[in-house]
């Protein structure tokens, strides 16, 4: 099992947990935008709630000194850092991670753009048929 980047930790998030925080595997995420924004209010409050049972329990100090409103929930499709979910506990790894995304959707957006203007042949004019 790989260690998480700098800046994100690795979760096991429950269904009661993601249902909770609008993050639902195959519904609110998908493999395609795995990403979304959280409130940190509402992660605290489940924290202050639920105490020690909380699935964000274990990154209770990171966020707390994590300025922003809102924090970046990554699903881990492949688990592939042993857990379901990765958290962004820094600015930095948030704001990496959205860069990242952010430049594939262009890219998906462009594709997507110039297949709709048919385009999309590679660049490459289509083959003449022989006459022969």
């Amino acid at each position: 099992m790989a260690e998480p980047p700098p800046g994100l930790e690795s979760l096991f998030l429950t269904g009661a947990t993601q249902e909770a925080h609008h993050i639902r595997t195959g519904e609110d995420l998908t493999e395609d935008k795995p990403w979304e924004m959280v409130s940190k209010q509402a992660i605290l409050e489940e924290i202050q709630f639920k105490g020690a049972i909380s699935d964000f329990h274990p990154v209770k100090a990171k966020l707390q000194k994590y300025a922003p409103d809102t924090v970046l929930i990554i699903w881990d499709v492949e688990e592939e850092y042993g857990n379901n979910f990765l958290v962004a506990v820094t600015e930095r790894a948030r704001d990496d991670r959205l860069e990242v995304y952010r430049a594939e959707e262009a890219k998906k957006e462009a594709e997507a753009a110039g297949a709709a203007r048919g385009g999309g042949g590679g660049g490459r004019a289509p083959a003449a048929e022989s006459v022969l």
